[in-house]
């Protein structure tokens, strides 16, 4: 029984000693920023790797030889920017060669223009750095945050009954992001709210709360950017959409546009969003709601004059 614990414990042991080795070198200083694009890093057993960065593709080529008379265990960790495209251990038999291929566009942070390349082992490691400018406009085949839908929708905030924008964000990058959402409608000018996409995820929903009255049609506008919303930004989206609570709700791409907002007791003119059409149909649906309310006071007057003739003739 002792001889199984202590196994398990010297596997476990051995596994966090390469993940720490692993870590440690990768931040020596003699890791290898040479430009080129083929390199050779030796573990500290002896597995050979032959790596190769194809930089027009953006992909990374790894092969692991084994030159040894026996089976070794090795480990391998590449990361891109922030994003770990792998990090564990292989077991190779002797004389074996094994091949490892990857396309790096999903895991380059576009927030960013220098980026950089790591490919790590147990005693060893090499770096490539490399600029790629990107934006969305020109996102150079790397995926970039998005708007998916939007919908108007009723909720409860604070027990009252509340119309609001649910926004949600599509994130088909192997990096984790945290753009902001901000939400202009004819009656609305929300704050900036952050969406945070963890990179094991895809998507994320917020609810942005409006001014807008349940019974209106809600027309307006979500940006989605990582800078200011004043400026053009790295990483940017907009549409927008038209809709109610209880039907459906129409959105549209729009072309990003930075707009002017009040902050930092700043003298500017706040971008009001407009739209005529929708603004005409609620006009329409104001008067149709007062209608009743029209009419309630038209026999109430009524009431009054008859009491104030009658009051007067007694007189």
């Amino acid at each position: 029984m002792k001889t199984k614990i202590t196994v398990a414990l010297f596997v476990v042991l051995l596994s966090f000693q390469s993940s720490i080795w692993v870590a440690s070198v990768t931040s020596a200083e003699e890791i290898d920023l040479a430009p080129e694009s083929e390199r050779t890093i030796e573990s500290f057993k002896g597995v050979i790797y032959n790596i190769e960065f194809d930089s027009e593709k953006r992909v990374i080529n790894v092969s692991a030889y084994n030159p040894r008379q026996e089976a070794v265990n090795s480990w391998l960790d590449i990361e891109v920017d922030r994003s770990i495209i792998r990090n564990g251990g292989l077991n190779l038999s002797a004389g074996e060669t094994q091949h490892f291929s990857y396309n790096i566009n999903g895991s380059i942070a576009a927030d960013r223009e220098s980026h950089h390349i790591l490919v790590g082992t147990i005693g060893n490691s090499t770096r490539y750095n490399f600029n790629l400018a990107i934006n969305s406009s020109s996102p150079n085949g790397v995926p970039l945050p998005e708007i998916e839908n939007v919908e108007v929708v009723q909720t409860t905030i604070d027990g009252e009954e509340t119309t609001a924008a649910r926004v949600t964000v599509r994130n088909e990058a192997n990096v984790q992001y945290n753009p902001k959402i901000r939400v202009t409608s004819l009656q609305t000018h929300s704050e900036s709210h952050i969406v945070g996409i963890p990179d094991e995820e895809n998507r994320r929903t917020i609810v942005i709360p409006l001014n807008e009255e349940p019974e209106m049609i809600v027309a307006g506008e979500v940006r989605l950017f990582t800078g200011w919303i004043h400026n053009e930004s790295r990483i940017s989206d907009q549409v927008e959409f038209e809709g109610t609570v209880d039907g459906e709700t129409e959105v549209w791409d729009r072309e990003f546009e930075p707009i002017q907002i009040d902050y930092a007791n700043r003298d500017v003119d706040e971008y009001q969003y407009r739209n005529a059409t929708v603004k005409a149909k609620n006009d329409e649906i104001w008067r149709e709601r007062l209608k009743p309310v029209a009419v309630v006071a038209g026999v109430m007057l009524v009431g009054i004059l008859l009491v104030v003739s009658v009051l007067s003739r007694r007189r």
